[in-house]
């Protein structure tokens, strides 16, 4: 995956404190995408993982083994939140 924001290129015809505030401005930029792709992936792996445990508890054969099983998962989507 390739962040879509430009490499920063530094003006050197600026002052050092404008280039300062443009390097943050930037990397502000790139931290706030790379949070909502965080966020995102976050989202489609809880959503993943609770599809994956409705098929596997409607599939199983074995209830007790089922049961722990659900448990298992239920624990790893409360670690996602």
């Amino acid at each position: 995956m390739k962040i879509p924001i430009k490499k920063y290129v530094m003006d050197e015809s600026l002052s050092w404190e404008e280039r300062y505030h443009q390097l943050e401005a930037h990397h502000q930029k790139e931290t706030e995408w790379l949070i909502e792709k965080l966020e995102s992936l976050v989202k489609y792996t809880r959503e993943f993982l609770e599809r994956v445990s409705s098929i596997a508890w409607d599939t199983s054969e074995d209830h007790r083994g089922k049961a722990r099983w659900k448990v298992r998962m239920d624990a790893k989507l409360k670690e996602l939140e």
